[in-house]
């Protein structure tokens, strides 16, 4: 793949990430957080999955292969904010440490990942990519399970924390 066409597959994708934040916008106004939040989240699992199966089969191509990634890209600029807005609800009184902690962990954990793909090579990618929704589903399965009922914040938080 030539430098051209690299950028243009990387311009596309990008689009997939901006076009879901973007998305988002219009989708808060008649769905709770929660809600866009579980939705894309089902939706990346089954993409992970079908990603997964398709390259490990081998019978995914570089077309197919994009349209997975971009799908599943564009469900991570759905789940990110709200999944940010979400963590960050009950801490309103805190919202500035409680964010900086938040940073804080999503650089670390980052730091971490990429030490491990660079550690155990390209075939980590595809994995990993295939495992973080299902980890993130069910992390947010059991929360709900252990916290009980979903916080709610008054909409003019909500509005500051998007």
């Amino acid at each position: 793949m030539g430098s051209k066409a690299f950028g243009l597959v990387f311009a596309v994708l990008v689009m997939g990430f901006i076009g879901g934040n973007q998305a988002n916008v219009f989708l808060l106004r008649r769905f709770t957080s929660e809600q866009i939040f579980l939705s894309a989240l089902i939706v990346q699992v089954l993409i992970g999955t079908l990603f997964f199966i398709g390259t490990r089969g081998g019978f995914l191509g570089l077309k197919s292969t994009m349209t997975l990634f971009f799908v599943f890209l564009s469900c991570i600029g759905l789940t990110y904010p709200n999944g940010a807005a979400i963590g960050l609800a009950p801490f309103s009184r805190d919202a500035g440490r409680a964010s900086a902690l938040l940073g804080f962990l999503q650089t670390g954990i980052g730091a971490l990942i990429s030490m491990g793909i660079g550690l155990l090579g390209v075939k980590a990618v595809i994995a990993l990519l295939s495992s973080t929704a299902v980890v993130g589903l069910a992390i947010l399965l059991t929360g709900r399970t252990i916290i009980g009922k979903p916080v709610e914040s008054d909409k003019e938080e909500s509005v500051l924390i998007h």
